[in-house]
């Protein structure tokens, strides 16, 4: 329980345009380091970075055929957004530095608002793709992402083998999706929580 007794909000001016890129990463770790080098080189302009498993890439392209894969085979992609002016320009820069400390695989740049838009529509359509399952939404300092998603791929691993796991979300807040089996599962619930 709690009494709010002040609030501040920081506003910003809404963004003349916009940069969209899906950008394959080894893994999570290069995803928050990736994020920590956006947020550096471009700080508010950065408005969205999405982090998605192969599995949940998997699920969307299974339930909805006609998406297309941006980046086959990457096991990881994040997803990432800069608002405002000048955004295309900085958005290559930093995926060219990306990519040549291969912090980045590869990298999809979308070139206007339909090609962002259908970038967009991956992310947006991985919940009703494993729609059910064990669901938890989990929130952690950013920088324990990584450390996260390795121990409970570990431990659901250890304690449910086979079952898929579908980790995707918000890097940029520290809030994931982690979602686990399918039907079959979800009367383990509990189980699969503790």
């Amino acid at each position: 329980l709690g009494i709010i007794t002040a609030a501040v909000l920081k506003l910003h001016p809404r963004p003349t345009a916009s940069a969209t890129a899906w950008i394959e990463v080894a893994g999570p770790q290069s995803a928050v380091e990736l994020l920590s080098r956006l947020c550096n080189a471009c700080g508010d302009r950065l408005t969205a970075f999405e982090l998605l498993s192969r599995t949940c890439i998997d699920a969307v392209l299974a339930h909805r055929p006609q998406v297309r894969d941006p980046l086959p085979g990457a096991a990881w992609a994040v997803l990432v957004q800069l608002g405002d002016s000048g955004t295309s320009d900085a958005l290559n820069e930093r995926l060219e530095q990306a990519l040549d400390s291969d912090l980045a695989g590869n990298a999809v740049v979308a070139k206007n608002e339909a090609e962002s838009k259908a970038l967009w529509s991956i992310r947006e359509s991985v919940p009703e793709a494993q729609f059910s399952n064990v669901k938890h939404d989990i929130s952690v300092a950013v920088s324990k992402v990584p450390e996260l998603i390795e121990r409970l791929h570990a431990a659901i691993g250890r304690a449910f083998p086979g079952w898929p796991i579908f980790c995707f979300g918000h890097v940029g807040d520290g809030n994931l999706h982690y979602n686990v089996g399918d039907a079959a599962l979800v009367a383990r619930r509990a189980e699969v929580s503790r």
